[in-house]
């Protein structure tokens, strides 16, 4: 039987690039961490560090063009190690962060009207 992937989400993720860093409730974890995509409701980051399920995680993602990033909070759900010795970690925001996203979409928007 194929495998089937059905999304549960309510908000559309943005598919993106953007540097970012971390601190988590261990001293350890602090490290420059990249986010890969972001939706109001959680955001997917990769990092050298590995995250647990549980752990409260505190996101500052650096938007080009604005001098204070955008901090975010949420809870590990998912942890996965790839090939790069990189973990892929899945973080969902504690309530949507409709307000914050606004400044993501706008950068988003006009990235990618530049580009056409």
């Amino acid at each position: 039987m194929p495998e089937v992937n059905v999304e549960n989400r309510i908000f559309e993720r943005i598919p993106l690039f953007l540097p970012a860093s971390f601190c988590a409730a261990d001293p350890h974890v602090g490290d420059q961490v990249f986010v890969s995509d972001i939706s109001s409701n959680g955001v997917r980051i990769k990092t050298q560090n590995r995250l647990f399920y549980g752990d409260n995680v505190s996101v500052d993602v650096q938007i080009p063009g604005q001098e204070i990033p955008v901090k975010v909070e949420g809870r590990v759900m998912w942890a996965r190690i790839r090939g790069d010795h990189m973990w892929d970690v899945g973080l969902r925001f504690a309530k949507p962060l409709l307000v914050k996203m606004a400044s993501l979409y706008n950068f988003v928007f006009h990235s990618a009207v530049s580009e056409s």
